[in-house]
């Protein structure tokens, strides 16, 4: 199995998008999906992508203010 982080610059030769130049792929349920979508919509937000990134810089944010160790739950424990 390849390497699911990679540098898009190295990678594939593309430039980076305002910044970001690393990449890496998520699995969803279907109900993840649709949260994050649903998300998406309500906030007028254009990408799906933009969405998560942002819901995960809030997850992020919120996890620094309370001090709390983020978790890491097995794939069975994650539904």
């Amino acid at each position: 199995m390849t390497n699911m982080v990679n540098m898009t610059n190295s990678e594939d030769g593309k430039r980076p998008v305002d910044g970001r130049n690393l990449r890496f792929v998520v699995m969803l349920t279907a109900s993840e999906y649709q949260a994050i979508n649903e998300f998406r919509h309500a906030q007028k937000i254009s990408t799906l992508a933009t969405a998560a990134r942002l819901l995960i810089a809030d997850g992020l944010k919120m996890n620094a203010a309370t001090g709390t160790e983020i978790g890491v739950l097995s794939p069975a424990a994650a539904g």
